[in-house]
């Protein structure tokens, strides 16, 4: 039998399956490295934040919409003062980011999850 933890709504069992309150999964099996060093941890926080992340092209954003134009303007500081930290320009997209996960080793060693929400 496979031991699962839960925590603040995702599930991480001991075969290296993470599973999102919203049903969607992925494997550590799928982050290069070995074990569970400081280094890994950090790959793995940083593929499970960008798996959570939801992304947005600004190509395909109505033209019209105030995301689009300010997106297509490269104006970051609009969208700080209307989103806060929730949704940001990268690249090409317009990213909503709801929630910060972060994964790190606790006094004994063991690897816990934090997930806070944007605001």
């Amino acid at each position: 039998m496979v031991a699962v933890w839960a925590v603040n709504g995702a599930t991480w069992s001991t075969d290296g399956t993470v599973t999102l309150n919203d049903g969607r999964s992925f494997s550590l099996s799928d982050i290069p490295g070995n074990g569970l060093n400081d280094q890994r941890l950090a790959k793995i926080t940083d593929f499970a934040q960008r798996f959570i992340d939801v992304r947005f092209p600004i190509a395909d954003l109505p033209v019209e919409d105030l995301d689009r134009i300010h997106a297509e303007a490269g104006d970051d500081a609009w969208f700080t003062a209307t989103y806060g930290g929730r949704m940001f320009i990268d690249g090409s997209d317009v990213v909503a980011r709801p929630t910060i996960i972060k994964l790190f080793r606790g006094v004994n060693g063991e690897i816990s999850i934090s997930f806070t929400d944007v605001r």
